[in-house]
């Protein structure tokens, strides 16, 4: 949630919404290469739970689309 907000943030100040969208696969990178890397059968389960939690709680630039097109064809200001 808190990533959400702050990469939403991030973006309408910079109004770089590549960017921002480009934020969330380099952030996958290196927990998709620890997942690949280990042996997740003889690795320490929360180790491994860890590593997915991470994996999961990638920004999302699914909010900077909605609100880029919301507030540009549905509501403009």
């Amino acid at each position: 949630m808190i990533n959400l907000l702050v990469f939403t943030q991030v973006a309408g100040l910079t109004n770089r919404l590549a960017f921002n969208g480009i934020i969330g696969q380099i952030w996958a990178l290196p927990f998709l290469v620890s997942l690949y890397a280990l042996n997740t059968t003889t690795t320490n389960k929360w180790i491994v739970w860890a590593i997915v939690s991470l994996l999961l709680s990638y920004p999302s630039n699914h909010s900077v689309q909605v609100g880029k097109f919301f507030f540009t064809y549905i509501f403009p200001l």
